[in-house]
C-alpha cells in the first residue's frame, strides 16, 4: 500500500475538500469518496491480516441490511447502494489505516512532516479566526457563545470546523514532546475548537484536558475500565441538557422526531430494520423512501432529517444491526486499551470520543471527516501491532 504517500493525502484532505466546497460548492464533495475507493482496492490483498471478529462483524451487518432490503423492498437499489457505501466508510478507512500501519510502514518518517505543518495550520487558522472575530470577513454562524459569535470560517458549519481541528490536534498530540512550544500549538487548537461552541466538541475537550493534566503531571496515561466509565458518565452529564432539548422538550423538532420514528420503525420491522436507504439518511431522502409518508414526515429535506447516526442504524438495520455495528466499536475500544504509548493512546482516544459523542446528534460515521479520522486510528493501531512483534 506504500506506492505513494497515502498519509499525505489523508493529512491534507479535510482542508482541501472543505476549502474547495467553500469556493466552488458541493460539487467538490468527492475527495473522501475517492480515497475510500482507493483504500478499499489497495487493502483487498492484505485483508487476511484483519482479525476474524472484525470481518465477521462487518459481514453480518451488511447481511442484516441487505436481508431487510430483500424482505421488505422499501428502497430502490441506488438508495440502498448509497447508504451501504456510507456505512462502509468507517470500517474501510479503519482497516485500511491498520493495514497501512502494520505492513512494514514506519510512521516515524512522518514525524517531522506533522511537526512542521500542524503548527503552520494552527497558527494560520488562528490568525484568520481572530481576524474574523473583529472584522467579520467570513460567513458567520447564527449562534453565540456568551458574547462571542460562533465561528465556522470557511468550513460551512461549526461542526465541520471542530472536526477538522480535532483531526490536526490528534496528529499533533502524537508528536507532542511535552515542551512549551508544543503546548502552545495544542492550546491554539483547543481555543479554536472551543470557539465553535459545539457541546460535543467542548465535551471532548474536557476529556482531553483531563488526560493532558495527567500527562503534564507525569502520570501514566492508560485506558482502563475506570477511565471508560468516568468518560462515559461525564459525557452523559455534559450532553444531558442538549439531549433533553432535542429529544424530550422538542420531540416534534426534526431530531427528536427522527429518533422517535426510528424506534417505531425498529419495533415494526423487528429485529432487522427496514433496510439500507429506508430512513434517516441521505439515500432515503434522495430516493424518497415511502416511510417518510407512512410516518407523516412530509418534509424529509429538513436539515436535521439525517442528523443522528443512532436513528439511522436503528431504523435501517434494527436492534440487531445496532448491536453488531457497535460490537465493532467495542472491539476497537479493547484494542485501544492495549496501547502502551501514551501519546499514541491520547491521539486516537480524542478522535474516538469525539466520533461517539457526535453520533447521537449527527451521522458522524457517514461524515467527510470520518475518513481521515478512522484511517489515523487504524494507522496507529497498526503501528502498535508492529511495535510488539
Amino acid at each position: 500500500m506504500n506506492n505513494f504517500s497515502l498519509f499525505k493525502c489523508i493529512f491534507w484532505m479535510l482542508l482541501i475538500q472543505y476549502g474547495l466546497i467553500f469556493i466552488g460548492g458541493d460539487g467538490f464533495n468527492i475527495f473522501d469518496k475517492i480515497l475510500i475507493v482507493y483504500i478499499l482496492f489497495k487493502s483487498i490483498p492484505y485483508w487476511n491480516y484483519i482479525g476474524k471478529l472484525y470481518k465477521i462483524s462487518v459481514f453480518i451487518f451488511i447481511f442484516i441490511g441487505v436481508l431487510s432490503n430483500i424482505v421488505y423492498k422499501i428502497q430502490v437499489l441506488p438508495g440502498v447502494i448509497n447508504d451501504l457505501f456510507l456505512y462502509m466508510k468507517f470500517p474501510i478507512a479503519l482497516f485500511g489505516g491498520y493495514l497501512y500501519g502494520a505492513n512494514n510502514y514506519d510512521l516515524s518518517v512522518e514525524y517531522d512532516y506533522i511537526k512542521k505543518y500542524c503548527p503552520i495550520i494552527a497558527k494560520s487558522l488562528a490568525v484568520v479566526l481572530f481576524s474574523n472575530l473583529f472584522l467579520g470577513i467570513l460567513p458567520e454562524f447564527y449562534e453565540y457563545l456568551g458574547p462571542i459569535k460562533t465561528q465556522m470560517l470557511f468550513f460551512g458549519h461549526p461542526t465541520f470546523m471542530a472536526a477538522t481541528l480535532f483531526f490536526y490536534l490528534s496528529l499533533y498530540l502524537f508528536v507532542n514532546d511535552k515542551n512549551k512550544e508544543d503546548y502552545i500549538v495544542i492550546s491554539l487548537f483547543v481555543i479554536m475548537i472551543f470557539l465553535t461552541s459545539r457541546m460535543k466538541a467542548i465535551g471532548t475537550l474536557m476529556v482531553l484536558l483531563y488526560f493532558l493534566y495527567k500527562q503534564i503531571r507525569n502520570k501514566e496515561i492508560t485506558l482502563k475500565i475506570r477511565e471508560i466509565l468516568v468518560i462515559s458518565i461525564f459525557c452523559i452529564i455534559l450532553a444531558w441538557d442538549k439531549f433533553v432539548f432535542y429529544f424530550v422538550d422538542n420531540a416534534n423538532y426534526a431530531r427528536g422526531l427522527i429518533l422517535f420514528n426510528a424506534i417505531q420503525i425498529a419495533n415494526e420491522y423487528f429485529p432487522i430494520g427496514a433496510g439500507f436507504g429506508s430512513f434517516a439518511s441521505s439515500g432515503s431522502m434522495k430516493y424518497l423512501s415511502p416511510l417518510y409518508e407512512q410516518y407523516e414526515m412530509y418534509n424529509p429535506d429538513d436539515i436535521f432529517a439525517n442528523d443522528s447516526f443512532i436513528a439511522t442504524v436503528l431504523s435501517q438495520t434494527g436492534y440487531l444491526g445496532l448491536i453488531v455495528y457497535f460490537m465493532l466499536i467495542f472491539l476497537l475500544i479493547i484494542k485501544l486499551m492495549k496501547i502502551s504509548d501514551s501519546n499514541r493512546l491520547l491521539s486516537v482516544l480524542v478522535l474516538l470520543v469525539y466520533i461517539l459523542i457526535c453520533c447521537i446528534g449527527e451521522v458522524s460515521f457517514f461524515a467527510v471527516y470520518i475518513v481521515p479520522m478512522a484511517f489515523w486510528i487504524g494507522l496507529q493501531l497498526g503501528q502498535e501491532y508492529n511495535s510488539k512483534i
